[in-house]
């Protein structure tokens, strides 16, 4: 049974990071639109605290998946909230910019593509902790993160 778990999680995590790598260069396509973006727009949409959070969750799932940790699996799946609520905030706040501020129209909406960018990369991060948490425990997670959501 260990076996094929870590078969299964060898996959799973591969396709995972895959998707990492396309959202990666995603956001690497669009930043030289943002250039015409106003630094208020950053400070308002607090971008750069997902940015920040998303390298974080990111840190901390390599070292969880590296070390096999299944403790420190679990305490990162929490942290998903909080780029989801960012990532919320931040896409009501480019509408309301965008509606307020209609020559930066073309920035913002790039932008919106780099910010769900990042929150696809937190949530393809945590299904890598929910792997390793599989790996480790034999415990399929997933289902009852999701419903908690």
């Amino acid at each position: 049974a260990v076996d094929m778990r870590m078969l299964v999680t060898a996959i799973k995590v591969n396709t995972d990071l895959e998707r990492i790598g396309d959202h990666s260069a995603n956001i690497a396509k669009h930043v030289p639109f943002l250039a015409a973006v106003p630094s208020f727009v950053y400070e308002q949409t607090r971008i750069q605290d997902m940015g920040r959070d998303a390298g974080h969750i990111l840190n901390k799932t390599r070292a969880a998946f590296l070390s096999q940790d299944s403790k420190a699996a679990h305490e990162i799946l929490p942290l998903d909230a909080d780029v989801d609520r960012l990532y919320k905030n931040a896409f009501a706040k480019i509408i309301e910019l965008g509606e307020a501020h209609s020559e930066y129209a073309e920035g913002l909406a790039y932008l919106l593509i780099v910010t769900k960018s990042l929150e696809r990369i937190c949530d393809h991060a945590m299904n890598i902790a929910e792997s390793v948490i599989f790996q480790v425990d034999g415990t399929d997670i997933r289902h009852q993160r999701n419903q908690k959501a």
